[in-house]
């Protein structure tokens, strides 16, 4: 079974990839607030017998990729850009 990727951000990056989601109402305003959502999104996945894999990521990384696939910066657009740089890391390391 494939993990789940999802983006990680750095405490210093936070409120820069809060800046560029449309959807930033739907996320806390302060680091450790997603932070702990992140790891109950974690919890969880691990309880149901899944696995995540954490996608570190720059806001600018990510605003350069929306622009070029025409995509808003928000949730759906974050898990496509979360699950094409899985694949992509797997794929440099040789991964299958």
């Amino acid at each position: 079974m494939l993990p789940i990727a999802f983006l990680f951000v750095s405490r210093e990056d936070y409120p820069e990839f809060l800046s560029v989601f449309i959807d930033r109402d739907q996320y806390p305003s302060d680091y450790d607030g997603w932070l702990e959502k992140i790891n109950q999104f974690c919890e969880h996945v691990k309880t149901d017998g899944g696995s995540t894999a954490q996608i570190n990521c720059k806001p600018s990384e990510l605003v350069e990729w929306c622009a070029a696939n025409n995509r808003r910066c928000d949730t759906q657009a974050r898990s496509a850009y979360a699950a094409f740089k899985y694949f992509h890391l797997q794929k440099q390391s040789g991964a299958h």
